[in-house]
């Protein structure tokens, strides 16, 4: 409806059913730039793209090789967008420093295993008792919507020793 109001000229999508929907409209996909992530990749979405004459944009060399192991190479059907935050965020970094510090920047959802991470610093800090974690981050994605995904990471976030959790910030307070 809205593309009828006022044709995109480019739509990047990310997610299952969105881009199940797309990748059945011609004349959407054929605008649309599917961004897929190995773990989000079900055999459905990804077969409905393999239908379209859309294009799949993919982070790494590794990722458009997983895709074209699945779909068959077409060069011009993959477009590389890589992660949006850039490799270095100072103009030196410190490799000097020798401390235990670990860093997690991102969104909490069971797919990225942020409980099983969080549970592996505690099993890191009883070898390394001076091991730290630092966490930025707000945005929880629960798909069940039961909120319990939320309470454990929360409780967690908040009650492990060395864990540090900074919540959200800005992509500028991040780099520093």
């Amino acid at each position: 409806r809205l593309h009828a109001d006022e044709p995109y000229d480019l739509l990047v999508l990310r997610g299952g059913p969105i881009c199940q929907l797309v990748a059945a409209a011609p004349p959407l996909a054929s605008r649309s730039w599917f961004y897929l992530t190995q773990g989000g990749a079900d055999y459905e979405t990804v077969q409905a793209i393999a239908h379209s004459n859309g294009r799949i944009a993919c982070q790494t060399p590794l990722l458009q090789e997983f895709f074209e192991g699945m779909l068959g190479p077409a060069p011009e059907r993959y477009v590389p967008l890589p992660p949006m935050v850039p490799q270095l965020l100072c103009d030196q970094p410190r490799t000097a420093r020798r401390g235990r510090k670990l860093c997690y920047v991102g969104k909490f959802e069971a797919n990225y295993m942020i409980e099983e991470t969080i549970a592996a610093f505690g099993g890191l800090r009883e070898r390394f008792p001076d091991a730290e974690l630092v966490v930025a981050g707000d945005k929880f994605h629960d798909p069940e919507h039961t909120g319990q995904l939320e309470q454990r990471v929360t409780k967690a976030l908040r009650n492990t020793p060395g864990l540090i959790w900074r919540g959200g910030l800005p992509r500028s307070a991040v780099g520093e």
